[in-house]
């Protein structure tokens, strides 16, 4: 399969999603607010294992990925996770194993893509695949923890139509364009790298583009 084949089977895959999740809109009450938004905000720290129990993964060289958020337990009951509907946190470890990647069919529920608002990566993640968090529609910033070297595929952050920043800790940062990919190089080790095309359909524009 050539290069342009693939990259429309992916584009078509994130098109299809975006009409199913309009379609399909909130199916089950499984978010709750209450407590725990004063605990994710930016200023402060971030319990990064909170919402391990709420993943399955697979493991590979250095780590895990995650391959699956649970919206349902295994006996069919709706999952509780008692935490603010608006952020979602990628776990720093599941099971004592640290989380290098996310994969892209790891979130589908459409709940989800519904709710999350803002989405926290740790610093241990250095892959985010093809549509990761596409047709999150409400979704307003991602958030990379300080000292984070993460690679962001094809249309991973594709139909988010309120995307407004990408964070590193606190601060918004602004992307260039090089080599045909937005990237981000700064403090702390901190080095992103953006496919052309990560946010297709969505509302964010890079703050800085070099010619």
């Amino acid at each position: 399969m050539t290069k342009r084949i693939k990259i429309f089977a992916i584009l078509l895959s994130v098109l299809l999603v975006v009409g199913l999740v309009g379609a399909v809109g909130v199916t089950a009450a499984i978010w709750t607010e209450g407590e725990g938004k004063e605990a994710l905000d930016a200023s402060v720290d971030v319990d990064w294992s909170a919402w391990a129990k709420y993943f399955e993964y697979e493991t590979v060289d250095g780590g895990i990925v995650i391959t699956k958020f649970k919206a349902q337990t295994d006996n069919g009951a709706q999952t509780e996770t008692g935490f603010n509907s608006s952020v979602l946190v990628i776990p720093r470890s599941i099971d004592g194993k640290a989380v290098v990647g996310v994969s892209g069919s790891a979130f589908s529920d459409a709940v989800l893509k519904e709710m999350a608002e803002e989405i926290r990566i740790p610093n241990t993640v250095t892959s985010i695949s093809a549509s990761a968090f596409a047709a999150f529609v409400n979704l307003k910033k991602v958030v990379f923890e300080t000292g984070c070297g993460c690679t962001v595929g094809d249309f991973a952050l594709a139909g988010t139509r309120k995307l407004a920043g990408i964070y590193v800790g606190d601060a918004p940062v602004a992307l260039t364009l090089s080599d045909g990919k937005y990237v981000y190089d700064g403090d702390g080790a901190t080095n992103l790298t953006f496919a052309e095309n990560a946010f297709f359909g969505s509302a964010y524009t890079p703050l800085s583009v070099a010619p």
